[in-house]
């Protein structure tokens, strides 16, 4: 667990440090096709790190890493879902329970992380989407609270942005090719979050941005 956590650091720290804080790419005209051929794709737990938390057990810690790992993956599909319903996206999305507990019965979760072929083999799928969260808390819940309770209190309201980020949230995404096992376009990029922000309004602001120059979205129509 501990070197597939450090994996994971090591490829949000990339997203961090990317130049202009935004990248986008699809490798070449090739690999485009390739992608062009894609009908079932599936979206993966996304690894989550957090840190800033100030008397948190680490216990505390991975459970949370756990359950917004749930809550990201679950608004990316409602997300890309909602595109396919649309006619905005041409592949189709396996169902988060069969991806969880296919990964799950191989052993996913335990120690045992799969390459994203074996991933791609095993779910029965063209690519899936492997995704990164790196979450910096500026300050806690409880001090977001206050913030918020002290703009209200003056009348003001409190509109997004308003109360400055409360948390920091640096986002990777990588699409992978079951066909040739090779990462065929990724996204990366970074995000504030105010008083107001959830993980919904998160994957949302990201999901627009990166829409943009997915693959998968019929380029001569407008992403959401």
């Amino acid at each position: 667990m501990m070197k597939k956590q450090l994996l994971s650091l090591a490829v949000l720290v990339s997203a961090v440090l990317c130049i202009g804080g935004c990248t986008k790419k699809i490798q070449n005209t090739e690999v485009y096709a390739q992608v062009a051929k894609h009908q079932v794709i599936a979206i993966v737990p996304p690894e989550v790190a957090i840190n800033g938390m100030k008397k948190v057990s680490n216990g505390s810690i991975s459970e949370l890493q756990r359950k917004e790992s749930l809550n990201f993956q679950q608004r990316m599909y409602s997300w890309m879902l909602k595109g396919k319903i649309e006619k905005r996206i041409f592949v189709s999305i396996q169902k988060l329970q069969d991806t969880n507990d296919r990964l799950a019965a191989a052993g996913h979760f335990d120690d045992q992380p799969l390459t994203p072929a074996q991933m791609c083999d095993i779910l029965g799928v063209d690519a899936i989407l492997v995704s990164n969260y790196l979450v910096k808390k500026v300050m806690s819940d409880a001090e977001a609270k206050t913030l918020g309770l002290a703009v209200w209190r003056a009348g003001v309201g409190a509109p997004r942005g308003m109360g400055g980020p409360t948390n920091k949230t640096a986002v990777s995404l990588q699409i992978f090719d079951k066909e040739t096992g090779r990462m065929v376009w990724d996204y990366s990029n970074r995000l504030n979050g105010d008083i107001k922000s959830t993980p919904a309004t998160l994957v949302d602001d990201m999901m627009r941005m990166a829409s943009q120059n997915s693959p998968y979205y019929y380029k001569k129509t407008k992403s959401i």
